[in-house]
């Protein structure tokens, strides 16, 4: 079968793309000069958040692979963001900032998830994602206003880096 008029030039043109993908354009990038990614002086400091929800047996693959990574360590924060799971914070030893997820809004669990997370590691810093739960605005400020209460009172006890509020409503409303 021999092609004719527009399914030749549709065929030569198919051809001709795929030639470049699969080897003109590589060609192309190793013709141009090294661009390197890593200069002393403009090395970015970078933050890397780990979200673990159960997740016993990935979360220690992933902080292994943290040490793999080809960049420098000083600039490296990791962040594991972990719920009220024991055994996850144990886990999460290893890395810089252990993150802890708290829903609600009475704050009541939040002191000893806190101090058993500080346990882990005296010299990491913790931080702490607040999403109140509430049936209306009013609710959930009350709720922001008793948890960030709370925060401030353990912020001697426990190496609080900060606490973070997902309702920003809720959060403008509580100070106001």
């Amino acid at each position: 079968m021999t092609l004719r008029g527009p399914a030749r030039a549709a065929f030569a043109t198919g051809a001709a793309g795929a030639l470049w993908v699969l080897a003109g354009y590589p060609l192309a990038l190793r013709a141009l000069p090294a661009r390197p990614w890593r200069r002393a002086d403009e090395t970015p400091d970078i933050t890397i958040i780990v979200p673990a929800y159960n997740e016993h047996v990935a979360l220690p693959i992933k902080l292994a692979a943290m040490d793999d990574l080809d960049y420098p360590r000083e600039r490296v924060q990791v962040i594991v963001a972990v719920d009220a799971d024991r055994e996850l914070a144990d886990l999460a030893g290893a890395c810089d900032v252990l993150g802890i997820a708290v829903s609600g809004g009475t704050g009541t669990d939040l002191e000893p998830l806190l101090h058993r997370c500080a346990e882990q590691g005296p010299d990491r810093p913790l931080a702490v994602t607040l999403r109140p739960t509430g049936p209306d605005l009013d609710a959930r400020a009350e709720a922001v206003a008793t948890v960030l209460g709370r925060a401030r009172g353990l912020a001697s006890s426990v190496p609080l880096h900060h606490v973070t509020v997902t309702d920003l409503d809720a959060l403008a409303h509580s100070l106001s």
